[in-house]
């Protein structure tokens, strides 16, 4: 283990809680974060059968396999660096060149702004192993604390970023929002 993953601190993720980019998830892109100072970052790779464009002698990632590597390197960074909840409202994502399938990548992001106590700028860069920038994603994120997302869990359906349903359908109660709120302050 090299000394930047050593004295990192990892990005946990809540209890029961399993997505297409949960580390044990073995049909989707593995992701864990950790973060140093005020940068998250991730060695990940992305699986062959996530490919997108196959040519003669190469295979490239599918671009939103490579927009989920950013979003997700972000939006775990963010609920470490902000100790709040984030949801994604935009993305935007530049590629550079094509990404390589079956290669290790490295993903970081940092917080660029913070617009009040709601919102958040985050950005995140993917090269390879050589260091060379293959895309760089924008995202901005709605912001929660522990007592909005109970709100949201008790209140009707509605258009908001996260809604209840969502939480439901995460496995999130008022259990494992307690313990969110408990591992915030341990971050």
């Amino acid at each position: 283990m090299n000394t930047e993953v050593a004295n990192a601190v990892r990005v946990k993720r809540l209890e029961k809680y399993s997505d297409f980019t949960s580390p044990e998830n073995n049909r989707g892109i593995s992701i864990e974060v950790s973060v140093k100072g005020g940068v998250g970052f991730s060695e990940v790779t992305i699986p062959a059968y996530m490919s997108g464009w196959k040519g003669p002698d190469i295979t490239y990632a599918h671009k939103g396999a490579v927009a989920t590597v950013l979003e997700t390197v972000m939006a775990f960074s963010g609920i470490h660096l902000l100790k709040l909840a984030t949801n994604a409202k935009s993305l935007s994502v530049e590629y550079f060149t094509q990404v390589p399938i079956e290669t290790k990548l490295r993903a970081e992001a940092k917080l660029v702004q913070r617009r009040g106590q709601n919102e958040a700028i985050m950005e995140c860069v993917l090269r390879d192993a050589q260091g060379t920038l293959l895309a760089q994603g924008t995202g901005t994120y709605a912001l929660y604390s522990p007592d909005q997302l109970r709100s949201l869990a008790r209140a009707p359906f509605s258009e908001l970023a996260l809604g209840p349903k969502v939480l439901s359908e995460a496995g999130c109660n008022r259990e494992d929002l307690a313990r969110f709120e408990e591992s915030l302050k341990t971050m």
